[in-house]
């Protein structure tokens, strides 16, 4: 394919982009859904900065488990990279990490552009495809952000791209960059190698002969295979061996990574509650909603239509579908609050997409090859991306935008800290803010917040006096509101500052009585 055709596709992206309004979101603190998640991995970056780059001692603002904070959960490298970028730049700027973030989504959309074309020998449909997905609601939304979900997706895509190149010109260094970029999904999202796990299933079919994927061989080389995925599987599980004995030895588990598997729960009403979430409320912002009654039949289509067991899509579709739904089924609580968790399936509608347009384009090609068709095909893709652009207004400046006070993150506030003694090391206790990180990610500073641990408790006076016996000095209140709370009422004695909605209280001059 001709190079001007990808200047063209990231042209395309670059329009898209401002359409959904990135130039002004790429400069957003932590907000809108999962704000609490968003704040741990902007924490991660900005701690890097802060213990100057010291890889392997990632940690968070909060110092409520571990003394410290040192913690992680998935691979910290796009984090570390930020915090580069804040080193060269002179201050934590996230604008770099939801960059970085998005480069990568973008080097995925455009694996997935060759990856269609590889197929279908069609540059529109190639355009089509890749654009479809980046108006997928929860990758347009996630592909600017702090989460690891849609770059972990990037890196697969990119990876499919490298393999299935391979397949094709037997180039050992596509092979090899495959695995690597297999590998780096992994990292960042476990649940990626679900399709990595499917294409380990098709190499035992072609190499114990009990199918045969075309003429040649997909893996000439058995020994080359086994060393890649063993490259995969060995990174990842030495990265999470790593953070195992990492978390245990400072004491923090913060990032416990726990599977919420659909017969764990003795609550009916729970997992009707759930099925509900994930299937109705999360669903329209999967997909465009006719994008759902589409790929069921497609579904159909592809698994019981004139299909042969040896064609590679036919069988990573297969694989994928049952690899989705055991991570469905295996993480199925998760999924009630988390719609970033649906992202590690996409790769299951990608291959099933492909395959039915296979299948059109080899048994209907009066349909295929049809204006009507194109057209068509053109219109519903636009509908896609206006549909995107409005859930985007849903999460900024509509229903779903979460916003802490910005206050906290004005650099008038900051400079007035710093003359009140509140330096960037000093510890503070934050409130309202139930999450962990949020608050004191944007007052750069460690500490405390509402946040214990995941039962959901909330702090009484006795947890309050303990943390300002670990280091808490100062308490920052956000809201006027939560001045009238009874548990507040100790420790406001000794007011020292004051700024807009946000007031201060040096704890070391409060009455201990």
């Amino acid at each position: 394919m001709s190079v001007k055709y990808y200047l063209l596709f990231g042209l395309a992206l670059l329009a898209l982009s401002l359409f959904f309004d990135y130039q002004n979101i790429i400069s957003l603190k932590p907000c809108s859904t999962h704000t609490w998640r968003q704040s741990d991995g902007a924490a991660i970056a900005a701690n890097y900065y802060r213990d100057d780059l010291k890889f392997f001692k990632p940690r968070i603002y909060n110092r409520q488990t571990g003394g410290e904070g040192y913690t992680a959960g998935e691979f910290t490298g796009t984090y570390w990279l930020a915090a580069l970028c804040y080193k060269i730049s002179g201050g934590v700027h996230v604008g770099f990490l939801r960059s970085i973030h998005l480069l990568i989504f973008f080097g995925g959309l455009f694996g997935l552009f060759k990856i269609t074309y590889h197929f279908l020998e069609s540059v529109w449909l190639a355009f089509c495809v890749a654009l479809l997905f980046f108006a997928a609601p929860v990758l347009t939304f996630y592909a600017n952000n702090f989460l690891p979900d849609a770059p972990a997706f990037g890196f697969l895509l990119m990876g499919w791209a490298m393999f299935f190149d391979y397949t094709k010109t037997n180039k050992r260094s596509r092979f090899w960059w495959a695995f690597v970029l297999f590998a780096l999904a992994g990292l960042m999202k476990i649940t990626m190698l679900m399709s990595v796990v499917a294409l380990g299933l098709v190499f035992v079919l072609e190499w114990s002969a009990w199918v045969k994927f075309g003429e040649k061989k997909l893996f000439p080389k058995p020994l080359q295979t086994l060393v890649g995925f063993a490259l995969v599987f060995g990174l990842v599980g030495a990265w999470y061996v790593y953070l195992q004995w990492y978390k245990a030895h400072h004491g923090n588990d913060y990032f416990f990574a726990q599977l919420k598997a659909i017969w764990s729960g003795e609550d009916m009403n729970l997992l009707v509650y759930t099925l509900y979430r994930t299937l109705f409320f999360w669903s329209k912002y999967y997909f465009f909603p006719l994008v759902h009654v589409l790929l069921i039949p497609l579904i159909f289509v592809v698994f019981l239509g004139r299909r042969s067991p040896g064609n590679l899509l036919y069988a990573l579709s297969l694989f994928t579908f049952a690899g989705a739904l055991a991570i469905y089924l295996m993480w199925f609580y998760q999924f009630i609050d988390h719609d970033y968790y649906i992202i590690s399936l996409y790769i299951n509608p990608v291959f099933l997409l492909l395959s039915g347009l296979v299948i059109l384009k080899n048994y209907f090609q009066h349909i295929y090859n049809s204006l009507f068709f194109k057209i068509l095909f053109i219109i519903f893709l636009f509908i896609n991306i206006f549909y995107a652009k409005t859930t985007m207004n849903d999460r900024y400046g509509g229903y779903m935008d979460y916003r802490l006070n910005e206050q906290l993150a004005e650099s008038e506030f900051h400079t007035y800290m710093n003359e009140l003694g509140i330096t960037k090391d000093a510890w503070v206790i934050s409130v309202p803010d139930g999450s962990p990180n949020g608050t004191l990610c944007l007052l750069d500073r460690p500490g405390f917040t509402e946040w214990i641990d995941r039962t959901g408790s909330r702090p009484n006076v006795e947890v309050i006096r303990d943390w300002h016996t670990r280091g808490a000095r100062y308490l920052i209140v956000n809201s006027p509101d939560y001045l009238e709370k009874p548990v507040m009422q100790p420790f406001l004695d000794k007011e020292i500052g004051a700024y807009k909605d946000v007031r201060i209280f040096d704890l070391n001059l409060v009455d201990e009585k």
